[in-house]
């Protein structure tokens, strides 16, 4: 999914707020959510707005179709109300999930350029732990955002986690927990994640 940011990122330009949430319960099953807020964008461009749609770009209701096809995915949903662009899906299992980072029938639904080019995030488990692995984006890519230098705090990125149980220890010093220890927050410019100036793997202990 990390795909779809850059492709939607290239037209916001102007600035907005991307988050990804994944939302696990007790067996792994869940919840996966992409939302992009593009309210400060839309205010910038008034009626001219919705021409510009991030959406415009995407095969949506295909993107569905594929998403709905793969076992062990239900209920996925696009939608854009007020500047606010949402994408969510339930999935019953790490391993389903993880099939839909790599998917090769969704990557072919968005006019992806070949420049970019990246590992697709996983997660596993063992014990009591889960790993999120994440090995960035080649230097190809990372060089073609370099005409973007300057611009780095337009564009916001935000992952969070939500599991089960309290989070007893985490080895990545970007995360913060909330309250209840149950959820873990890493954020910052898009342009540092491209980069790799903050790293997004991790080990997390329940």
């Amino acid at each position: 999914m990390f795909r779809y940011l850059l492709v939607f990122a290239g037209f916001l330009l102007t600035g907005c707020t991307i988050e990804q949430q994944y939302e696990f319960e007790e067996d792994f099953s869940g919840k996966y959510g992409l939302q992009i807020d593009l309210s400060s964008v839309y205010a910038l461009m008034g009626d001219s707005a919705e021409s510009a749609s991030p959406l415009a770009e995407v095969n949506v209701d295909s993107m569905i179709m594929e998403l709905n096809k793969l076992e062990g995915i239900s209920g996925a949903m696009i939608s854009e109300k007020e500047g606010m662009l949402d994408l969510t899906y339930q999935f019953s299992s790490m391993e389903t999930l993880n099939k839909t980072m790599v998917d090769q029938n969704m990557n072919n639904l968005i006019n992806d350029s070949a420049s970019m080019k990246q590992s697709s995030p996983q997660f596993s488990k063992k014990g009591k732990s889960i790993y999120y692995h994440w090995e960035g984006f080649d230097k190809a890519t990372v060089d073609s955002w370099e005409e973007f230098k300057g611009m780095e705090e337009m564009i916001r990125y935000k992952l969070t986690m939500r599991f089960p149980r309290p989070i007893k220890k985490i080895d990545n010093k970007s995360a913060t927990l909330s309250a209840d220890n149950k959820t873990l927050t890493i954020e910052g410019s898009l342009m540092d994640f491209i980069q790799n100036k903050i790293d997004l793997n991790m080990k997390v202990k329940l």
